[in-house]
This record gives C-alpha cells, structure tokens and sequence, in this order.
C-alpha cells in the first residue's frame, strides 16, 4: 500500500512538472511605442495614467498578448509639469513583449 501510494505521487508530480514546462518559449519584443496619458493633479496619478495608455496603445497596434506594461522592455516614463503648477502631464514610451511557447 505504501509503495503504491509513492508511485502515484511520484506519477502525479511528473505530470505537473511536464504541464509546467513548455516545449520551447522565447521572448517576442517589437518596436517602441509610447502614449501619454490624461492631466493629473499628482505625479503618481500621471504616471499610471500614461501607463495605462501605453497598454491601450500596444493592444491596438500589435494585440493584446503585447500589451502588457509590467512585460515590455525598455521602459521609461516622461512627465512635466504645468507652467501654473496645476497638473502633471506623462508619457510613457517601452518595448511590448509576449511570451511564445511553441
């Protein structure tokens, strides 16, 4: 009973193990895009702002496996500041990625 009880585990870890690994994956990262978002009163609120524009941006152009900020490559966020100090204006400009399993 016991050794039963060792194969089968044994049987069920080498089955997730070989559903966990994909047969072969590789990054796919295009060309640069970048967005600017709305007007906010605070840097933070900019930021995210304009990061949401960028995801918004790559899923137009290259689909939604692309369109993933936390992904992408070479990110940079731009932002400046009104000249009568009311609001933050950013843009954020990155590499969409996907991951490809094949």
């Amino acid at each position: 009973m016991l050794l039963r009880i060792a194969i089968s585990t044994g049987a069920i870890a080498a089955a997730f193990a070989a559903s966990a690994l994909p047969a072969f994956a590789h990054d796919d990262c295009r060309g640069p895009v970048a967005a600017t978002g709305r007007d906010h009163g605070s840097r933070r609120a900019a930021v995210l702002s304009a990061e949401g524009a960028w995801q918004a941006s790559a899923a137009d152009l290259m689909g939604i496996r692309y369109a993933n900020w936390n992904y992408s490559g070479e990110r940079e966020v731009a932002c400046s500041w009104a000249d009568d100090g009311s609001w933050y204006r950013c843009t954020a400009r990155a590499r969409p990625c996907a991951r490809i399993y094949r």
